[in-house]
């Protein structure tokens, strides 16, 4: 007997009416099971990114984007357009995301990034 045998994805034996459309509708279920958790876990990704670099209790946020050089530009940039496009879905959708904002101003000099005041 191989294993494969009492494999449930790949049926052998046709589907009844009634278990087709189980079927169907736990595939639709999960689909918008998945499609919410990835959007909270998108919120998640955001607020931890600003935490880590903005609610650091050890290091102050110049510190850390000291510490990210030259990749700094580069990660704002991608969590700035990570931010925009939970905004647009939320938007979108006709939900508010609880998104975390910096709290402290500041400024792309050449291939650095500058705290200034707290906001």
């Amino acid at each position: 007997m191989s294993i494969l045998t009492d494999n449930k994805i790949l049926s052998t034996t046709p589907m009844s009416p009634e278990a087709r459309q189980q079927r169907l509708k736990a595939i639709a279920s999960n689909i918008v099971a998945t499609t919410r958790e990835t959007f909270n876990y998108l919120i998640t990704v955001q607020r931890r990114g600003i935490d880590l670099v903005w609610g650091n209790e050890k290091f102050t946020p110049q510190e850390i984007l000291d510490e990210l050089g030259d990749q700094a530009p580069a990660i704002f940039a991608m969590h700035r357009e990570l931010s925009e496009f939970i905004t647009d879905v939320a938007v979108n959708n006709n939900v508010q995301a609880d998104l975390k904002q910096p709290t402290h101003n500041f400024t792309l000099s050449g291939n650095s990034i500058i705290v200034g005041d707290r906001l």
